[in-house]
Formats: C-alpha cells, structure tokens, sequence
C-alpha cells in the first residue's frame, strides 16, 4: 500500500530507498562519534581524577616526611623558647646598663659597662635571635602553622627580621662609636644623644620582643582567608 502510494505521486522507490541508506549510514556515524566523543571524555575525567589522587597522596607522602614528630615538635618548641628568654634576657639587661651609663662620672666606668654590653650583645643578643630566627622558621615550615596562614605568625615573622635588621644596621653601630669612644678616653667628646639612640632603640627592642611574646599566647586575629579557602580545596 504504501509502495503503491509513492509511486502514486511519482517518487522513484530506488532513490527512496538510496537515501534511506544514507540516512541511516548518517545516524550510525553520528552515535558512534557521540559514543566515541563520551568515551574519551570520560577517560579524560577519570585521568583527571586519578591525576589528583596521585597528587593529593603525593603531598600526603610529603606532608608527612617534612612533618615534625609530638617529641620532635616539643623539643623544638622548647629551643625556640630557650632562644627567645636568653635574646629577651640580654636586652633586658642592656637597657638596664644603658640607664647606668648616663649617670657615669668618668671614662674608666663608661669603658667597664660599656664592655660588658658589648659581651651581652655578642653572647645574648645576636646569637639567641638567631637562634630564635631559625627554630621559628622550622616550627612554622614543618608543622600545621605555616608561614603566612596565619595573621599573627606573619607579623612575628615580621617583627623579628625588623627587630634583627634594625640590630645589624643601627644598633651595632650606634653602640661600636660609643665604645670606640670610651675606650680612647674621650669621655668629654662623647655627645649624650649617641647614648639616648642606643637607649630608645633597645626600648623599641624590647617592646617588639614583648609583643612577639604576647602574640605566641594569644595567637589573636585568625586564619587568614585566603589560606581558610585553600584549606577547604
């Protein structure tokens, strides 16, 4: 019935059914590229999620390795507090000197304290902030803490380049006129402003090294939030 109605309205049943093959040669190519096309899609997905399997693990396994031990951690925890007290400690006690100084009658007393606030800065001061530098750095780099997630790590990180940056570059200066002063008797030409800086500047270090105390107990202000975002990646 239904050739009878094609040939009824002049269709020829021989181009009919050649482009019914095409048609049908279309549609088979047509699925076997989608099905072609999800199939590599897929494998790419899948790549894609292995490949950051393989990563995660790999930071896991690297975490793990740079990641301190609870004994490890403590006894480190307990030589970056050592180092703190002893560099604390001996800038106390060089702005106590300091403040004797200024009371100094002759160039023989200003030359003995003069020397010994050379020994407390060479045995209690640069050594100890270095010392408190490097265990600083090891807690932050091999624990959870890191460097700069969060606010207060960065400004004790801070606080102690500036504090040592400020000791290198003015302070041991200030303090070797001072004593090269003293100790070529020229008690007369020391000017009184060259103790005063070498007075404020141990009080700057000293109110630095307070807040960098405060800070490690108080641990205020938070994650930041750019690492609390990274966090949850």
């Amino acid at each position: 019935m239904v050739i009878c109605l094609f040939e009824g309205i002049g269709v020829d049943l021989m181009l009919l059914d050649g482009w019914f093959w095409l048609w049908f040669l279309f549609l088979i190519f047509t699925c076997l590229c989608a099905g072609a096309v999800l199939m590599v899609n897929n494998r790419c997905r899948a790549d894609r999620i292995h490949e950051k399997k393989r990563l995660k693990l790999e930071r896991d396994i690297m975490a793990k390795k740079m990641s301190l031990s609870y004994a490890q951690k403590s006894w480190m925890l307990s030589a970056h507090i050592l180092f703190i007290v002893a560099w604390f400690g001996g800038i106390l006690c060089m702005f106590g000197l300091l403040i004797t100084s200024l009371s100094a009658n002759h160039n023989n007393e200003l030359y003995v304290i003069y020397m010994n606030i050379n020994l407390l800065d060479d045995v209690y001061v640069k050594y100890p902030a270095l010392g408190a530098l490097i265990t600083g750095l090891l807690l932050s780099v091999l624990t959870n803490w890191g460097l700069t997630r969060y606010y207060w790590i960065i400004v004790k990180e801070v606080l102690t380049l500036g504090t040592i940056g400020f000791g290198i570059f003015y302070m041991n200066q200030w303090l070797d006129q001072v004593t090269a002063a003293t100790s070529n008797g020229d008690f007369d030409t020391l000017q009184l402003s060259d103790i005063k800086h070498l007075l404020i500047g141990n009080l700057a270090n000293l109110i630095a090294l307070a807040t960098m105390v405060i800070l490690s107990y108080v641990k205020p202000w938070g994650r930041r939030k750019n690492a609390k975002k990274n966090r949850k990646k």
